[in-house]
């Protein structure tokens, strides 16, 4: 897939319901592409397009590529945040899609924004920059060392499609105002924006946003 790639489909864009993952072109009368997908939310774009593309391997190696499932090195514990990549077509899907099986900590969506913004190399998150011991001598931990996880081609295609999650996308009102804007000129921001409600009370809703910027460098 590209981020030109295509899917048709008919009823919401955000819920999935099994039969709407379903071709039909009678009924699927609408296509948006998987750029435009990242940018607007658009979850049953995404589903259907990991239903006809993405075999179960492939999802699992990618989200051990972006650290699911690793204990991420750091001054202090990060939680793991579980990945189950169901066999099913259809319920993988949804989970491509960003539905249930995958749990997801603040540090790591950080950690993960950052690998797109270094074209794919993966490098531990950091607080501490220096130890120094009382006679003066550099007591520093050695950092962990930075990794390719992702191909730059991947991670330079996926940071692309983050440009409009800022510029038209899900994001857009907090980066422009009402005559389109920018609140922070000449800087291009690349992110993705999220949203989970709680299904127990008090049923909080969650709304989630991860970037970095200057997006081109």
């Amino acid at each position: 897939m590209t981020p030109s790639t295509r899917a048709c489909f008919s009823g919401g864009l955000h819920g999935i319901e099994d039969e709407m993952l379903t071709d039909d072109p009678a009924r699927d009368t609408r296509c948006e592409t998987l750029s435009a997908a990242v940018a607007q939310s658009y979850n049953l774009v995404i589903a259907k397009l990991a239903l006809q593309h993405l075999e179960q391997q492939s999802l699992v190696d990618i989200a051990h590529a972006l650290q699911f499932e690793a204990q991420i090195p750091f001054e202090y514990t990060i939680e793991r945040s579980p990945a189950h990549i169901p066999a099913d077509p259809i319920e993988r899907s949804k989970v491509a899609a960003g539905f249930w099986n995958v749990d997801l900590s603040p540090m790591h969506a950080a950690t993960m924004a950052s690998i797109f913004a270094r074209g794919g190399i993966y490098q531990p998150p950091h607080i501490i920059d220096q130890v120094v011991g009382p006679e003066g001598e550099d007591l520093t931990p050695a950092r962990a060392k930075p990794s390719r996880t992702l191909s730059a081609d991947t991670a330079l295609a996926v940071g692309e499609m983050m440009k409009a999650t800022t510029t038209v996308g899900t994001a857009s009102k907090s980066f422009t105002d009402g005559q389109g804007k920018p609140f922070i000129p000449d800087v291009v921001v690349a992110g993705k924006t999220g949203s989970l409600t709680g299904k127990r009370a008090p049923y909080l809703n969650y709304n989630w946003f991860i970037g970095y910027a200057p997006a081109d460098r």
